[in-house]
């Protein structure tokens, strides 16, 4: 939920809320715009945050910071 609400690429509803999550999913539906671009704003936020080479460069530093 956390990185959804970050990225801001979904919909969120508080566990056990059967009513919302209803209304959300018949939302979402109907919705097939708002959709798209929440697809958009999960991939964007994947290759900027969660991809590979980031993760890759983010242990090297601190490795090397580690070392200093």
């Amino acid at each position: 939920g956390e990185i959804v609400k970050e990225a801001g690429c979904g919909y969120l509803v508080k566990y056990g809320d059967v009513a919302d999550l209803s209304e959300v999913l018949r939302s979402a539906l109907v919705k097939s715009d708002i959709n798209r671009r929440l697809v958009q704003l999960g991939r964007n936020y994947i290759e900027r945050h969660l991809a590979w080479d980031n993760i890759v460069s983010q242990v090297e530093e601190l490795y090397e910071g580690c070392l200093h």
